[in-house]
This record gives C-alpha cells, structure tokens and sequence, in this order.
C-alpha cells in the first residue's frame, strides 16, 4: 500500500513508474534461497533504472550486460568487474576498447575473439574472455537450429585453430541461452544439465579452461494467472542441486544464472493520468496521458498473437 505522501507524488508526477524496493528484494531473496550452489546476474535490460541496478547489486547478483552502456550503468552501481558479463553481437571495436577493462567480455563470433585479440595486444594485456555457444538442441527437442546468437557448437574447431593464433586472450568459460520465458520447471532444469555437459567436454580442449558456466536465463513469469502456473523453483532446485553437486566434484566452476524479467516484471506499476473522459454509444472511455508509448508490452503482445494466430515464430523471443 502507498501513503498519502506517495499518492500526492504520483498526482504530481504521472504518467510515470513507481517500483517496490521490498518486493525486488524478496524476488532476489527467493532465486537465492532456492537455486544453491548458482550465483545469478540481474539482466540490466529489464529495467536499467540506477537505483534499482544498485539495489539489486547490493543483494550480491552481478550483471549481464547488452551494451556498453549497461557495463557502464553497472560498474557506477558498484557492480565489481569480476561480475560483469557483457554478451551481445554485433560489439565494434569502440565498444571493447571500452570495456576491456571493466568486465568480461563474451565473443559472439570467432570474428569477435580475433578482434578482441587485437585490442588486448594493442594494450599489452592478456584478457581472459567467454564465447557465446548456439548448442544442437532446443528448450524442446535435440534438433539444431540457426541463430544470430553465439557460434555454432559444430564450429568449435574453428574457434580452437584461431585461439591457437590468439596470445592476447584466455577463454575461460561458455555463455548459452536459448529461450525466455519458460515456465516448465522439468525443461528448464534438463537444458541447464545439457549446457553443463557441453561445459565438461569443452574443458578437455587445451584451448578452454571452464572457470564459469553462464546458463543465460530462461526463467519465465506468469502474466496470465488463469492461464498459466508460476515457474516451480522449489521443484527446479532439485534439479540444479544435481548440477551443483557433479560441478563440486569435477569443474568447479562458477555457475551463472540470468535473472530476465524474473525480478522486476511484477514489482512495479505504471501511473497515468485521465485527462478526459467518454462516452460512444453506451461504452465509456477514459483518455489517458501516455498510455501506450509507456506499456508497450500488452500491446505489442496482443498485435503478434493476432498476427502469427499465436504460432511462435523461428527465433522469435517470447514478449
């Protein structure tokens, strides 16, 4: 519940987001008191909102960041440099030059490592890095599919010949992520399971030395309470406990998981004023300032669905 003081602010200050600390902070309470033996990085793109970063960042999560602005939004959120995970394609050499110091850096593409290869050496300094794997299976079924994400785990021998040229950096751990947005505790614990099997072969290569294994995220939230059950994590742990358990005995890695939208989806609401109200034929309307350029989602969702008649699209991220 608001106070008066918080209701006089919205007034004041509407359209505009209010977000509940106290429920932040039990969303991160409750991955960590059931996924054991996991640390977890808060997905910056979700909300990158300084304060909220800085809260969650006291919690102990570190950040997977999309950008280098994200690495720069989590580093000034006291986010250290050993917690920063920066995974995204496409990254030039302005944005490494950037961040080479700040983070870890995850090649995308063997293009990536040589260019970060070349950075590193311009600076005389070894850089230990991760690379993104696109794996031959799905959250689903074992069939293999393209993607504009990470490289193809078939194309590791071509990622070994390069590294076998690349002085300036040490690859030291995998970063897979699949799929947003699962609420199915049994596929979501059997695709962790298969990332950790990919994470020991990997490691028998003379080019790799797995010191953290990031699952990418994967953890749904139910927007439909009629429709849909809520991710069971009581159920999931048992599954991860497992992972945990041959990680303490074999790899003994660090093991990473993606908050995604697990955090902040339902901790907050959006506030907007009416400015006028209608009435067409019986029905009434209230108009309201900035409705849909500041909820885009419902609307956006609603447009695919109508599109597609609700068939998920080849690479297409759940909304």
């Amino acid at each position: 519940m608001y106070s008066n003081e918080d209701y006089k602010f919205i007034e004041e200050n509407a359209p505009c987001y209010i977000y509940d600390e106290t429920n932040i902070i039990e969303k991160c309470k409750e991955l960590k008191n059931n996924i054991l033996g996991f640390d977890f990085l808060y997905s910056i793109k979700t909300n990158p909102y300084n304060k909220i970063v800085k809260s969650i960042a006291e919690q102990g999560f570190g950040a997977d960041a999309s950008s280098t602005n994200e690495v720069m939004i989590s580093s000034k959120c006291g986010v250290s440099k050993d917690d920063i995970y920066y995974s995204s394609p496409g990254k030039t050499e302005i944005d490494i030059e950037t961040v080479l110091d700040k983070c870890i850096i995850i090649a995308d593409s063997i293009t990536e490592i040589e260019l970060i290869n070349k950075i590193s050496k311009k600076h005389n300094q070894k850089v230990k890095i991760g690379i993104r794997i696109n794996p031959d299976f799905t959250m689903d079924d074992d069939s293999a599919k393209s993607s504009k994400f990470g490289i193809d785990i078939e194309d590791m021998s071509s990622v070994f010949k390069m590294l076998s040229m690349c002085d300036y950096v040490s690859v030291v751990g995998i970063h897979i992520h699949i799929k947003s947005q699962v609420l199915d505790f049994e596929k979501l614990g059997h695709y962790y399971e298969k990332c950790f099997f990919i994470a020991l072969n990997l490691n028998k290569s003379k080019y790799i030395n797995i010191e953290f294994i990031n699952f990418g995220s994967g953890l749904g939230v139910a927007y439909d309470n009629l429709r849909e059950n809520p991710l069971n994590l009581k159920e999931l742990s048992k599954l991860t406990q497992k992972i945990a358990f041959t990680n303490s005995n074999t790899l003994k890695s660090r093991l990473l998981i993606e908050s995604g939208r697990f955090i902040v989806c339902k901790s907050g609401n959006y506030y907007v004023k009416i400015v006028d109200i209608k009435v067409s034929r019986g029905k009434k309307y209230l108009i309201v300032k900035n409705g849909l350029n500041g909820f885009m989602r419902p609307i956006i969702s609603n447009l695919i669905e109508n599109i597609t008649c609700g068939v998920e699209l080849e690479g297409q991220e759940p909304l």
